[in-house]
């Protein structure tokens, strides 16, 4: 009877445990103040639109990928569909739903790319329609000197889906030959499901790698309450 008993208590326990896990949503009210981190703030965060990386390399085998002066622009135009943090584990989910983002910059690449050769070396924009970004992951609360509490993330993890066609455009493939740089283009827009998964990884992970560090440089000008209002909060 005591093991029984005993064994009632901890099934209680841990749904008193469960029963207060607070996790709190900030969706419906966080758009102002994203515009803002977004939009960058003078002398203390930079603007993330446009995000730029000096160079990204991918390095698969049989296949190498160099970008540099990158860019990534639309940004501004993207909304956050979710934004849920739980108060106790200081865990988070973030996702943007972005209408249109584009990524350009000077490449060069060389190596079979699926069962087909190519090389080339100039110019590279991809164009999405509908993006979606997903972050999770820990934070961290931080007591800053004017005695204010301020949040820091401390590791994420990213997803990406990409509810519509990517459009990818290298100019100067195969040393200029037409014939096979549409060739290529085709197979590549026609499989961009495909060649959004390949190269995504290096390049638009980069890319959030630049993002979460002026998140954090704008999570340490703002307090959390100024950050999260509690009084739109949704649980």
């Amino acid at each position: 009877m005591d093991v029984f008993l005993c064994l009632g208590f901890l099934i209680l326990l841990g749904n008193a445990v469960i029963a207060h896990k607070i996790v709190l949503d900030y969706t419906n009210c966080i758009s102002k103040n994203h515009a803002i981190f977004i939009n960058g703030i003078e002398n203390s965060v930079k603007s993330s639109d446009p995000l730029e990386v000096d160079i990204i390399h991918l390095d698969l085998p049989g296949f190498e990928y160099i970008l540099k002066n990158a860019k990534l622009t639309g940004l501004k135009n993207c909304a956050v569909t979710k934004l849920r943090i739980n108060k106790e584990e200081l865990t988070f989910e973030y996702n943007l739903e972005c209408k249109k983002i584009e990524a350009n910059g000077q490449y060069k690449l060389k190596g079979r790319f699926g069962d087909t050769f190519v090389e080339g070396e100039g110019n590279v924009t991809v164009t999405t329609g509908l993006y979606i970004i997903k972050f999770r992951g820990n934070s961290e609360k931080i007591v800053h000197d004017d005695k204010m509490v301020y949040s820091h993330i401390k590791n994420f993890q990213l997803d990406f889906d990409a509810k519509e066609n990517l459009k990818f455009n290298f100019t100067n493939l195969y040393g200029g030959d037409k014939k096979k740089s549409d060739a290529f283009h085709k197979l590549i827009n026609e499989n961009w499901r495909f060649t959004d998964k390949e190269l995504r990884s290096a390049v638009l992970t980069k890319f959030m790698d630049v993002f979460i560090d002026h998140l954090n440089d704008y999570l340490k000008v703002w307090p959390i309450e100024k950050v999260f209002p509690t009084k739109c909060v949704q649980k």
